[in-house]
């Protein structure tokens, strides 16, 4: 296995989980931009000495769709490495939560939360806490958007991952094909 091919793996590693409804979504989206993006890199460093293979890379045909794509990822990835990061939703998924006295201001925070664009509020399931030890409370709840201006972004950008990975798949299998002998 060349080391392009590896760092292909390592995508695919990422891509795969990429879960829309994982509240870790844009942690493995940034693990997976980060490896995705390097790909040709990566290649360049290893290929790059070949008898032809500069004039090949230069020359392999890329629709304007394939530059627009690539433009994309890494824009994004420029997002996620040296800025803000992305950022596609803040949610608790509907289950068992544990938290700590300390944390309240900080969760306190987020309920009936107004920032202009969307409202967040936090509708607890279960009336009364139980106790379980001194400073934790246990409590069952949800957080729902009454607007989601993120609505669809992790659908889209999963769909984005799956046609740069698919773009990368075949570029890189083109390049073994041809130079790896």
């Amino acid at each position: 296995m060349t080391n392009t091919e590896r760092k292909l793996d390592e995508s695919k590693y990422f891509f795969n989980r990429l879960n829309i409804d994982d509240p870790y979504f844009d942690y493995n989206l940034s693990a997976f931009l980060n490896a995705a993006r390097s790909i040709t890199w990566v290649m360049r460093n290893e290929f790059s000495e070949q008898s032809g293979w500069e004039k090949w890379f230069k020359e392999y045909y890329l629709s304007e769709q394939a530059y627009k794509l690539l433009k994309e990822i890494n824009d994004l990835r420029i997002e996620t490495t040296k800025r803000a990061g992305v950022k596609t939703d803040f949610f608790f998924l509907q289950t068992d939560l544990f938290v700590d006295e300390k944390y309240f201001p900080e969760l306190q925070k987020f309920k009936d939360m107004e920032d202009g664009e969307y409202i967040l509020s936090i509708k607890p399931l279960s009336e009364e806490p139980k106790q379980l030890e001194e400073g934790t409370i246990r409590f069952v709840g949800e957080i729902n958007r009454e607007e989601k201006p993120y609505d669809g972004a992790r659908e889209r950008l999963k769909n984005t991952c799956e046609e740069y990975l698919s773009l990368m798949t075949s570029l890189v299998q083109t390049c073994i094909n041809k130079f790896v002998k």
